[in-house]
This record gives C-alpha cells, sequence and structure tokens, in this order.
C-alpha cells in the first residue's frame, strides 16, 4: 500500500505519456493489486472466530462503498487534474502505515473467542520487530508464553 500510493502521488507529477509515467504508474497498479490480493486472507486471520464473519462482511461492505465513490472523486479533476491521484495515493499511504500497527499472524493460531482477539499479537507488530523491541519466534507451543494458545486448549496443571 506504501509503495502503491507513493506511484500514485509520483504518476500525478510526471509528464503524461513518457516511458518513466507508463513504468510508475504500472509499478503502482502491481503493488496496489498485490495488497488487494492478500487483504483477505489476513483479514480471515485477524479477526476471532465468533465475529469473523461479521467482520468480512462489513470490510466488504466498506469496500464496495467505497468503490462506489471513486466516481465521485474522479469529478475532482475539473479543478485540478492532479487531485484525484494525489487523493488515492493519500488515502493509501495512510492505509499503509495502519497496517503497521496489526499484528503479525504468520505462524500463530488463530483467535478463537474475543478475548483471543483481544490478546492476539500484542507487542508484535511490525514497529516492534522493526525497532528490535521484541525478538520473533516461530514456535506456536504453548508452554512457550510469548505465544497466544486458545483458552480452550490449555490444560491446566
Amino acid at each position: 500500500m506504501l509503495g502503491g500510493g507513493l506511484c500514485c502521488i509520483v504518476a500525478a507529477f510526471i509528464a503524461q505519456g513518457s516511458t518513466t509515467s507508463t513504468a510508475v504508474v504500472m509499478g503502482g497498479k502491481l503493488l496496489i493489486a498485490g495488497s488487494f490480493a492478500v487483504i483477505y486472507n489476513y483479514s480471515a486471520e485477524l479477526f476471532p472466530t465468533v465475529v469473523r464473519n461479521s467482520a468480512m462482511g462489513l470490510g466488504s461492505m466498506c469496500a464496495r462503498l467505497s468503490g462506489a465513490l471513486t466516481p465521485l472523486i474522479t469529478l475532482l479533476d475539473s479543478f485540478d487534474p492532479k487531485i484525484p491521484a494525489v487523493l488515492f495515493g493519500v488515502v493509501a499511504l495512510v492505509s499503509g502505515f495502519w497496517v503497521m500497527f496489526l499484528p503479525e499472524t504468520m505462524n500463530q493460531p488463530m483467535p478463537e473467542s474475543i478475548e483471543d482477539g483481544e490478546n492476539f499479537g500484542k507487542g508484535d507488530t511490525w514497529f516492534s520487530q522493526c525497532a528490535g523491541r521484541k525478538k520473533r519466534q516461530n514456535s506456536v507451543y504453548a508452554d512457550d508464553p510469548e505465544q497466544m494458545v486458545p483458552l480452550k486448549n490449555i490444560e491446566r496443571k
């Protein structure tokens, strides 16, 4: 999303019809299409089982509503042709930045309950990984205190 948004903003300020503008636009299209392909898988892993259907439906509805507003945003080019591209780019940059606050789901058990969802990935975001505050662990064993385990599967000793 960050790369696609950046390409969208850069494409607004490059001369139309040049090979460079075509390369930037196609690169942005590639990056945005890749993020669109990942979003449904990631969203399904992020939400707890008890609310997954409702959350996915709400997310899909918001995406379709945003898609329906797209023709209205493109009408802003009557003021300045750069406005729609910059607006779409800024939205992509902001959403790409927000995604960095979401938890990592790789090698993690999916949250089963609301409580599991609330505790899922605490302190395990992109920022904590890159800042080196938390070491990445690939274990999903119940005896590992850093990993989230569904509450109904924990055996009391």
